[in-house]
């Protein structure tokens, strides 16, 4: 039990709990325990139908792809609902107030892009993104920063979820040029697209801390820039971190140093299984994947093909 908004603790749904849009009726019970009224689509899946026990899960829709914070426009910003969920509280009117364990989904035009001014807020409570598909919404952060950070700022673990979006042209001076995590971070069918690192590992995400899963996402021109630290074109586990990989394309990735699409580093592990490198170089070793420090990888069933390497393990 926890302190999910009203008067009295209870138990959050999560994403893809089967209490979630299964309740038989809902009359007689306009609200859950929290006095927060049903019924609410929370799959996601366009019909709306209550949730069974105490908690009604709530998503935060996104309706504009305009990257703003505005009381007065009617419309809810991708901005606007992370900050409302961070908070658990309504800060900003038009979208709904998080509680407990926030998912956050979207009412947009298929094709659409949200185009943004710099960073995203950090992602700091427990959290599920969920697009539409990689196909259907694309993030920009177009060269203003990374397009998020995954960290709660103390040593406990918070989960969190992305899924069905392509996130691209981002640049950060930071580790991760897309996202950088110290969480328990998951992502599905993602891509990424063109992110940069500019000064540090990691050319569209570093794991940093925690644990990273990737599910049947792709990574595509991703870069690792830094004349000394670009390692990972694509993607940099470090710090201890755990990370599994599974059904993933890795292609055209750079890192100036090591690791072409991947580095692992600093006593960190990584289990790659059923994906592929393809295409991704390295000016020093490891054109597909690197490890060093104490590090381990693990690849499995994988296919690697075409990659190099200027000094060794192309």
């Amino acid at each position: 039990l926890a302190n999910n908004g009203g008067a009295t603790r209870t138990h959050a749904l999560l994403l893809g709990s089967a209490a979630i849009d299964a309740g038989a009726d809902c009359v007689g019970l306009p609200a859950d325990q929290r006095l927060f009224s049903r019924v609410v689509d929370g799959n996601l899946d366009s019909v709306a139908v209550c949730d069974i026990g105490a908690f009604e899960l709530r998503p935060i829709i996104v309706d504009t792809t305009a990257d703003v914070t505005d009381n007065a426009d009617g419309l809810c910003s991708l901005r606007e609902a992370i900050a409302n969920a961070n908070q658990d509280r309504r800060q900003y009117a038009s979208c709904l107030a998080g509680g407990g364990p926030d998912v956050i989904g979207f009412n947009l035009p298929g094709g659409s892009t949200i185009t943004l001014t710099g960073a995203l807020p950090d992602l700091t409570t427990p959290i599920s993104i969920v697009g539409p598909g990689r196909d259907l919404l694309g993030i920009d952060a177009n060269a203003a920063g990374r397009h998020v950070t995954v960290s709660n700022g103390d040593p406990s673990v918070i989960e969190v979820n992305m899924s069905g979006l392509s996130l691209r042209n981002a640049s950060a001076n930071g580790t991760g040029g897309s996202i950088a995590s110290s969480e328990q971070l998951t992502l599905r069918g993602m891509r990424f697209v063109n992110n940069t690192s500019l000064q540090n590992p990691g050319g569209a995400i570093s794991a940093n801390a925690g644990s990273l899963r990737v599910e049947q996402t792709d990574f595509t021109g991703n870069t690792a820039s830094h004349a000394t630290s670009g390692r990972g074109g694509a993607l940099r586990v470090a710090g201890g971190a755990t990370a599994t990989i599974i059904a993933s394309n890795f292609d055209n990735n750079t890192a100036v140093t090591y690791g072409g699409a991947m580095a692992v580093d600093n006593l960190s592990s990584a289990s790659i299984s059923t994906s592929r490198f393809q295409g991704n170089h390295a000016n020093a070793d490891g054109g597909a994947v690197d490890a060093n420090g104490g590090a381990q990888a693990t690849i499995l069933q994988s296919l690697i093909s075409g990659n190099s390497a200027t000094q060794g393990g192309g």
